[in-house]
């Protein structure tokens, strides 16, 4: 009775009774539904804890597929980088001999179905408006550099909110192809946001560094900040002697920058200090196929010409030329650097005709190749109007000053090569007996060259002497006398 009364109450409890032998199913049946609410909550929590288990292993696979696509684009972009770099190298000068033409057309090709069926990629068509717009700045094209590179920037400034080097990469040939275009105001800012930048990712003496600094030096230099061009080419020369050793062209064509501003200026001593190095690297390491061999061999002629050494100078230009022509092709904008540089040695010995003749075929070629009122026709129009004004064609050398002047007084107002510009204008308008507001211009042009250029320079004694000569037609021999004192005091 005592067993029966106590199954009745395990039964009304839930419990197992003892009655009959107990199977595993009616035991374990019995005891959930006696915990039944426990059993419930500890199966909620597992099921939540499973449920995360698997939400966690689906992100984390998620998570290595996007690793390993985010890597697959990588080397996607590494690879598309490379092939545009090695399909395009074909096509910069020197690999495209005598196919300049050819290539200029086959890039315009590439560049319409660009332009037509942009990639969905933004990295990729940046990449592709990059590299084409690099290789039309090697090839002579600095608009059409310009409109990608410009595309480009653009591109990467979306895709990069912050400091990448993709992004200082364009802004740097972006920066470049302003300057070869004449755009030294553009070129000189973002030349320096393409510093600043390099500089935080890479290290201020970092390759790439470098490299913007040296442009933007350049910038400074043909703005007619000559001091502050200075500074930065001193910089650049000694970082470069550390890396490069003292002979070697990297530091020659930091040299050859840094004598430009004193030659320029009129500092001779100075500059031949370096290009009696830059000469000795050159004769020493043969490098023909160095487009910097030609420059330096330019500013070595311009120097040998200031001191009278007019055959040992027309053998460096001769080189240059030839270079230029092996290496660039005679549809290049530099090529006509060559030109103008021979036209000036002819007209120094004496040989107008024929410095007439190579000037205005320079000039032909710049009118071709480079945008209207680009700073180095400037340079052919005052060369043509010396000319105009020794073999008496005044007319004519009036019509190339003023239209050099017009260019200078754009691109760069300040510089003393503007005012070199008004004086030579002057000059010719003096020799035609046109004397208005002559003695208010030469003043003013002899301030600003004498300003930025060194006493007893060539500049500075062309001005004195222009003074002297208006002061000699006007009647004024008093005021010719004292002018005349300052010039022999400057030799």
């Amino acid at each position: 009775a005592g067993e029966l009364a106590r199954d009745i109450r395990h039964y009304l409890a839930g419990d197992p009774i003892e009655a009959k032998r107990d199977s595993f199913v009616y035991f374990v049946r019995k005891r959930m539904r006696h915990y039944r609410p426990q059993l419930v909550i500890g199966t909620l929590f597992l099921m939540l804890i499973v449920g995360a288990s698997i939400t966690v292993a689906t992100l984390l696979h998620r998570a290595a597929l996007d690793r390993e696509r985010a890597v697959a684009a990588e080397a996607n972009g590494q690879y598309l980088d490379a092939f545009l770099k090695d399909i395009l190298d074909m096509l910069k000068p020197g690999k495209a001999k005598g196919r300049e033409v050819a290539v200029a057309r086959l890039l315009a090709d590439v560049d319409s179905q660009l332009a037509k069926h942009p990639p969905p990629q933004l990295e990729t068509r940046a990449l592709l408006h990059h590299q084409i717009g690099s290789v039309y700045r090697q090839i002579g094209r600095y608009q059409k550099a310009e409109d990608n590179l410009r595309e480009a920037l653009a591109l990467r400034r979306q895709i990069y909110p912050a400091a990448h080097a993709n992004l200082a990469d364009s802004m740097h040939e972006l920066a470049t192809a302003y300057w070869w275009n004449g755009r030294y105001d553009d070129a000189q800012q973002l030349f320096q946001e393409a510093l600043d930048m390099r500089r935080m990712l890479f290290g201020e003496e970092a390759p790439s560094a470098v490299t913007s600094l040296m442009f933007l030096a350049a910038c400074r230099r043909s703005l007619g900040d000559y001091a502050g061009a200075t500074a930065l080419y001193e910089q650049v020369l000694e970082m470069r002697r550390k890396r490069f050793g003292d002979e070697s062209m990297p530091v020659a064509s930091a040299r050859n920058n840094l004598a430009k501003c004193y030659l320029e200026r009129g500092d001779y001593a100075a500059a031949k200090l370096l290009l009696d190095q830059v000469l000795a690297t050159i004769l020493k390491l043969h490098p023909d196929d160095d487009p910097d061999v030609a420059n330096g061999l330019d500013t070595i002629a311009a120097f040998l010409m200031e001191q009278g050494k007019l055959a040992e100078a027309r053998t460096r230009l001769e080189d240059a030329r030839e270079m230029r022509r092996r290496f660039l092709g005679e549809e290049h904008p530099s090529f006509a650097l060559s030109l103008y540089g021979l036209a000036r040695l002819c007209r120094a010995e004496g040989d107008l005709t024929e410095a007439d003749r190579l000037c205005k075929q320079g000039l032909d070629l710049q009118r071709q190749s480079l945008r209207e009122g680009h700073p180095d026709m400037a340079d052919s129009l005052c060369l043509l109007g010396r000319i105009g004004i020794a073999s008496g064609a005044l007319v004519d050398a009036e019509g190339n000053l003023r239209e050099a002047l017009a260019i200078r007084s754009a691109a760069m107002p300040a510089h003393w090569r503007t005012a070199e510009a008004e004086g030579l204008l002057v000059e010719c308008l003096v020799r035609q007996g046109r004397l208005d507001d002559a003695e208010r211009r030469l003043l003013q042009s002899h301030k600003v060259i004498s300003e930025q250029c060194v006493p007893g320079g060539k500049s500075v004694r062309e001005a004195v002497q222009r003074l002297v000569d208006l002061y000699q037609a006007w009647g004024k021999p008093d005021k010719a006398e004292d002018y005349r004192s300052l010039l022999s005091a400057a030799r």
